[in-house]
């Protein structure tokens, strides 16, 4: 199986178009069709971690190939492991970490499939909980959205970007400082900002109860309040 065939599988269990995860990537369209039609075994790297990022998947996932070199070195999981970050408390996630480490990329992308296939029948009643306490604020993120694009508050590329992000969790990676300079740079700090302005405002319209929500989502709301606060501030700094 070539890269387009698997990124073609991906798009469709994500319901993301080409057309989407070229807004979202900065890749053409065309480059993104020749891809699906020609199927290599590989793409170029300034191709493909735009898409892993905007997927939110690792850059080997999407090759599926054996041998790629991996986002962290061995020195590098050998302490994240040894630090204790990798593990549940009833100590099963490391051991389940440790036999998809000494299998195949076809025995690792079974087993994926395996416990999606499962999630669903074991979802612990806390993750259930916060799903739904997720799906509600972002419920009414979408509307504080809505909102600021009737107000022309936003661009039509930003608001189609941002809209992506909530209804399809795709993602506008974080940018880095040291391309602070680069035109993308200052795009992607105008998204995030536009994000944490619509987490802020929503989350102050919760407090001040001009929205009826779950005592679940009332209580995040408080926490997110002053975090977000935090991050705008952080970002006005840098600008």
């Amino acid at each position: 199986m070539g890269v387009g065939t698997r990124l073609k599988q991906i798009l469709n269990d994500k319901n993301v178009t080409i057309k989407e995860l070229s807004l979202m990537s900065g890749v053409s369209i065309n480059t993104l069709y020749g891809i699906t039609k020609r199927d290599n075994s590989t793409i170029k790297r300034d191709i493909l971690i735009p898409i892993s990022d905007v997927l939110g998947l690792p850059p080997q996932y999407i090759l599926g190939l054996e041998g790629y070199q991996p986002i962290w070195t061995e020195e590098e999981l050998e302490c994240f492991e040894s630090d204790g970050y990798i593990d549940t408390k009833d100590g099963l996630l490391s051991e389940i970490i440790k036999i998809c480490k000494d299998i195949t990329t076809a025995g690792r992308l079974e087993t994926l499939e395996y416990l999606k296939s499962i999630k669903d029948k074991y979802l612990s009643p806390e993750m259930v909980q916060n799903d739904l306490t997720y799906n509600e604020w972002n419920n009414l993120r979408i509307k504080e959205l809505n909102s600021m694009y009737e107000a022309n508050k936003i661009t039509d590329i930003d608001f189609q970007k941002i809209m992506l992000m909530f209804t399809k969790n795709l993602y506008i990676p974080f940018p880095h400082p040291e391309n602070e300079d680069d035109e993308i740079y200052q795009n992607d700090i105008r998204i995030h900002r536009y994000i944490y302005e619509i987490n802020d405002a929503v989350d102050r319209k919760i407090i001040n109860k001009d929205f009826l929500v779950s005592s679940e989502l009332y209580e995040k709301a408080i926490y997110h309040n002053y975090t977000s606060a935090n991050t705008i501030d952080s970002l006005s700094e840098e600008e």
